[in-house]
């Protein structure tokens, strides 16, 4: 497949627009596709995996940010360890995001624009403290997940379960 194929220690990729990633190896992750404007969509190629043993910051503006790869059997591909998505930004001036990963993933902040949809899965999905708000859009949590914030949106779907000792509670 095509895209920007990166492997070693730490890598920075600043684009002026949309971005496909390829194969991804790295110790440590950054991409920003806002150089220069307002930022582009974020994707990965078909059949690719990103793996980042170490931090990731994905920052796409006002662009989506999909990285949904999974393998022949449906499984994620994707492999984060720690993760901010669109750092810095207002709370409302972003696109949607979709990630999964197929093991542990800490967010350690997300920002989603306003009426855009947030869906992130892992084995163990560790949430950040704050409350995360999707507007009209649809916020989806998939794994054993694990949040102290409130969540809200147009259509707020829990797949997996609460960590050990937690438990998921629905208010409308």
């Amino acid at each position: 497949g095509g895209g920007v194929f990166l492997t070693g220690g730490v890598a920075q990729v600043n684009n002026s627009g949309a971005l496909v990633l390829g194969d991804v190896n790295v110790a440590a992750l950054t991409v920003d596709t806002r150089s220069g404007g307002t930022g582009g969509n974020l994707s990965q190629a078909s059949g690719t995996s990103v793996l980042v043993s170490g931090a990731t910051t994905l920052n796409a503006g006002t662009g989506n940010i999909t990285l949904l790869n999974v393998d022949g059997a449906g499984d994620a591909v994707n492999d984060f360890n720690t993760i901010d998505i669109n750092p810095g930004q207002a709370v409302g001036s972003t696109g949607a995001v979709a990630l999964s990963d197929r093991n542990a993933l800490t967010v350690s902040s997300v920002v989603v624009g306003t009426n855009q949809a947030l869906n992130l899965s892992a084995g163990t999905l560790t949430m950040p403290a704050g409350d995360i708000d999707t507007g009209t859009a649809a916020l989806t949590l998939g794994g054993l997940a694990t949040t102290a914030g409130n969540l809200s949106g147009g259509a707020v779907t829990l797949t997996g379960s609460a960590a050990p000792g937690g438990t998921w509670t629905c208010s409308t």
